[in-house]
């Protein structure tokens, strides 16, 4: 028996059982469901790291998204906010990398 014990997308129960493998899963509760949307953040942001294509990066979005839904961000108070940072600490595109402070 193989053992995840990690939120997957709603449709591999389908997937799974189309194929004849049996599984076991639960629907987690809203602060489970938030803390599993972080942890599959990092796993996806890993996956991205290890290949850097558009199918990783969707995969990064999907899970923004859905932590969005759970957070109930909407698109205009994350725009908000990103502009705000953006003012008071600039965004990446001088790829200004931080080696040491004193």
């Amino acid at each position: 028996m193989n053992r995840y014990n990690k939120l997957v997308r709603d449709g591999i129960p389908e997937h799974l059982e189309a194929r004849g493998i049996k599984y076991t899963s639960r629907i987690l509760k809203p602060d489970e469901r938030k803390r599993a949307l972080l942890r599959k953040l990092i796993e996806e942001a890993q996956e991205l790291c290890d290949d850097p294509g558009l199918a990783e990066r969707a995969d990064v979005a999907e899970v923004l998204i859905a932590l969005d839904a759970a957070h109930e961000f909407t698109p205009e108070a994350i725009e908000e906010a990103r502009i705000q940072k953006l003012n008071e600490k600039g965004g990446f595109e001088k790829a200004v990398f931080l080696e040491s402070t004193d």
